[in-house]
C-alpha cells in the first residue's frame, strides 16, 4: 500500500485467477488449510462438471472445493466442516450413496444436494432416506442449480 497524507492512497490486492496456486502449495508439501464452515464441497467424478460447478458457485459468492470421488470427499470431510455438499451418486472408488451412508449423522446439519444423470427412482429414494435435501437430474441449468443452492441453504439456516 502506498499513501501520501492528504493526497492519495493506493491499495493493491493480488488474487489468484484460479486454484492452481493452492494446488501448487499442496503439491509443495505445505498442508492445505481446513475448509471454512462457509465452503461448498462439490463431489463429482467428471472433472469438467466439478470445475464448472466450482467456478459457478464461487462467482455466486460461495467458496467451493472439489473432490473427484466419495473417498476423497470423505478425507475432506474429516478435515473440517462444509456449508453444503453437491454430490454425484454414481462414481468410482466410493459412490455418492456409500458416502451418504458413511457420513450420516456425522456432519451435523450440512445439507446435501444429489446430482445424477443415471440414477433410477430406487437410488433417488435411497439418497433421500440417507439425508439428501434435494435430488437434481443432469443435465441442469446452472442458474436453476444456484437458485436451489440458495433455497436449501436458507432452509438449513432457518432450522434451529
Amino acid at each position: 500500500m502506498d499513501s501520501e497524507e492528504g493526497r492519495w492512497t493506493e491499495v493493491r490486492v493480488v488474487l489468484p485467477l484460479d486454484s492452481l496456486a493452492a494446488k501448487d502449495e499442496a503439491a509443495n508439501g505445505r498442508p492445505s488449510p481446513a475448509p471454512s464452515a462457509r465452503t461448498v464441497l462439490v463431489v463429482d467424478d467428471e472433472e469438467h462438471i466439478r470445475e464448472i460447478l466450482r467456478e459457478s458457485l464461487e462467482a455466486a459468492g460461495y467458496p467451493a472445493e472439489t473432490a473427484a470421488d466419495g473417498q476423497e470427499a470423505l478425507r475432506r470431510l474429516a478435515k473440517g466442516r462444509y456449508r453444503l455438499m453437491l454430490l454425484d451418486i454414481r462414481m468410482p472408488s466410493r459412490s455418492g450413496l456409500s458416502l451418504l451412508s458413511a457420513i450420516r449423522g456425522k456432519v451435523g446439519r450440512m445439507p446435501v444436494i444429489v446430482l445424477t444423470g443415471m440414477a433410477g427412482p430406487e437410488e433417488l429414494a435411497e439418497a433421500k432416506s440417507l439425508g439428501a435435501a434435494r435430488c437434481v437430474r443432469k443435465p441442469f441449468q446452472i442458474e436453476s442449480l444456484l437458485s436451489l443452492v440458495r433455497e436449501v441453504l436458507a432452509e438449513a439456516e432457518a432450522t434451529p
